[in-house]
């Protein structure tokens, strides 16, 4: 089974038809795990064995033993609280209780931008779902305000939203070609016959797999903290200043003059290629490919997207959660699931929680925890068995028969919880990944630095977004934009199940009598 199609949450959320038919101006809210707990624990059996049985048939929510509050969270058995009638109008309880503080958003850069637009779309983006007036910072300056109906699983299935940072897959690195007699321009301006030389091997659209080297010694050249003399000496002439006295202008600077002798066409290597300097991992099993949009996309949307990102490397708790992290159906599910977003001031360590476990095993076993947890972390990116079994093969690997199969299995058991904490721990947001390509016309508006290039901003309103300029001294108390957000509320949305069946107000005469009226 395809780690991408299990949803190990397995919720369902009542539907309007189930609120309907509750009575009037009823609401329903998920049982918390302790109150699921105690219900369950009524319910099943004190022998371990029949208990077991009686737990066969759930679903994929089976995959998680129902014995404390946080599996039960987990364990895709979703009751709901008996119905309470509010005594009020249905219309009136909906906004009270779905207040819309929910807002999708993707921060990017001026470069990304240009980029966007010369490819006419953006590929398979990552967007955060978070509150309203979340600061939400990194990724780039400039923010984009989506219009939440564009990014609704049940609109489009492409639409996927995970219940935390998924590390999805990242776009391959764009290495842009020289334009047309780039090469005699720049030497005939600064006179440097060997970077004039890489623009001239730029030009050439069949470069191969050198276009990453080239590519390479044209950002360092063009870097504001180690740019050549002769570029300082331009730069100083054109602003009339005697030494540069603002590194972000300097770079400005650079970049707009990197921009009259590179192209926004570009190519990108496809292949076995490092996550985080998006360069090949090894250069002879690679392919050069044209930087357009549909290339991008079939890049990104074939890799396995939960967990796509790292790439090689340790697993550490946040990409354990990634791979743990629930996909949303609806805007309705991410309703359910708000409470997690919150900031995440408990401290959790999930490599010294599993270290105290193997410890109380086996000391021995406790020194091969950084293996044995990377070891889970390759049994979840397969997404063929349960997680007990994962925990378990990978402690059997290790234990070399040396602890007794129960102590191993109570092993197992306790770290399969630790992990389980670890997935449920709140996070800032949750992320969207439509696995296709996103455009221009399905974000509202953009929320911009001042000092933001007017190129940019007219590609923004030449694409219909409304562009907000945050000032300086705003950016200060505002950084994450938080704040200057707010005039974006007209695309906050909220979306619990109860949402759907306000429609029946429209029968409902003007004093909002209650859904017992009908």
């Amino acid at each position: 089974m395809e780690l991408d199609k299990v949803n190990i949450f397995d919720y369902q959320a009542p539907s309007p038809k189930d609120i309907l038919a509750a009575g009037p101006g009823a609401i329903a809210a998920p049982l918390s795990p302790a109150e699921v707990l105690e219900m369950q624990k009524s319910q099943f059996s004190s022998d371990p064995v029949i208990r077991k049985l009686q737990k066969v048939g759930r679903g994929i929510g089976s995959l998680f033993a129902v014995e404390t509050p946080v599996d039960y969270a987990l364990s895709g058995l979703g009751a709901v609280k008996p119905v309470v009638a509010a005594g009020k109008g249905i219309a009136a309880v909906a906004k009270e209780a779905d207040p819309k503080d929910l807002v999708f958003v993707h921060n990017t850069s001026e470069e990304a931008i240009k980029s966007f637009d010369n490819m006419d779309g953006i590929p398979s983006p990552s967007i955060a779902v978070m509150k309203g007036d979340q600061p939400f910072t990194g990724f780039g300056n400039i923010q984009l305000i989506g219009k939440p109906e564009k990014f609704d699983p049940l609109v489009d299935p492409r639409n996927k939203i995970y219940s935390a940072d998924a590390y999805t897959p990242r776009a391959p690195k764009k290495l842009r070609l020289a334009k047309p007699g780039a090469a005699d321009k720049y030497l005939e301006k600064y006179g440097d016959e060997k970077l004039a030389g890489t623009l001239r091997s730029l030009e050439n659209k069949d470069i191969g797999s050198s276009v990453i080297d080239k590519s390479e010694i044209i950002e360092l050249t063009f870097d504001s903290q180690i740019a050549p003399e002769y570029l300082k000496r331009a730069y100083l002439k054109d602003t009339g200043q005697d030494k540069v006295t603002s590194s972000r202008k300097f770079q400005q600077w650079l970049n707009k003059e990197k921009d009259k002798y590179l192209s926004q066409d570009g190519v990108f290597i496809a292949g076995r290629i490092d996550k985080d300097t998006g360069f090949a991992i090894d250069p002879f099993d690679t392919t050069v490919k044209p930087y357009t949009l549909d290339n991008v996309v079939e890049n990104m949307v074939q890799d396995t997207q939960r967990g796509g990102e790292g790439g090689l490397g340790m697993f550490g708790s946040n990409r354990l959660r990634a791979l743990m992290s629930e996909r949303f159906e609806s805007l309705a599910d991410i309703k359910n699931r708000k409470e997690m977003l919150a900031k995440d001031d408990e401290v959790f360590d999930l490599f010294d929680d599993i270290q105290q476990i193997l410890e109380d095993v086996d000391p021995e076993l406790s020194g091969n925890t950084g293996d044995i947890i990377n070891n889970i972390g390759e049994g979840l990116k397969m997404g063929d068995d349960t997680i007990e079994s994962i925990v378990e093969n990978a402690l059997d690997f290790y234990a070399d028969g040396r602890s007794g199969a129960k102590s191993l299995e109570k092993a197992a058991s306790e770290i399969a919880t630790s992990l389980r904490l670890n997935a449920m721990r709140p996070v800032e947001y949750f992320e969207a990944k439509p696995i296709r390509s996103v455009g221009f016309d399905e974000f509202a508006g953009a929320i911009v630095p001042e000092a933001t290039s007017q190129e940019v901003i007219d590609i923004l309103e030449k694409r219909g977004l409304k562009v907000i300029k945050q000032k300086f001294d705003d950016i200060d108390k505002d950084y994450g934009k938080g704040k200057i957000r707010q005039q974006f509320k007209d695309q906050f949305f909220s979306a619990a199940p109860i949402a759907a069946a306000a429609s029946a107000t429209a029968m409902i005469d003007s004093q909002d009598q209650g859904i017992g009226s009908l």
